[in-house]
């Protein structure tokens, strides 16, 4: 958590911004720590490209940030934030059977470890 300290500092030497940042990171470890006391985990996969990427056939399609809804050439159309959060979705499971594949290649008794916030 040190290290994300020492960049929201290099990145956001304005206090107002400081505070958003810090405040930001203490939801995200509030529901990081909620998410281990129900006996979940928590992946965090980038965001990079999620609402562009065509949750049909994974094509990028750009768009504006005012444009809210996703049509591909594929004929998959739906809403932005609906086409990201799929997106999303997937990127989980595929790191969580990567995490997976890697826990019994290394030994069945290791415990698989979520990113600490």
């Amino acid at each position: 958590m040190s290290n994300l300290k020492a960049y929201k500092y290099r990145l956001y030497p304005n206090k107002k911004q400081a505070e958003t940042l810090q405040w930001t990171l203490d939801r995200a470890r509030e529901f990081y720590n909620k998410a281990e006391c129900a006996g979940s985990r928590v992946l965090l996969v980038s965001p990079k490209y999620t609402s562009q990427k065509c949750s049909g056939c994974g094509a990028i399609v750009q768009k504006e940030l005012e444009e809210r809804w996703h049509e591909c050439s594929c004929g998959c159309s739906l809403d932005r934030d609906h086409n990201g959060a799929l997106n999303i979705l997937r990127l989980g499971l595929q790191a969580t059977k990567t995490l997976s594949r890697a826990r019994t290649e290394r030994s069945e008794d290791a415990p698989l470890r979520s990113p600490r916030l």
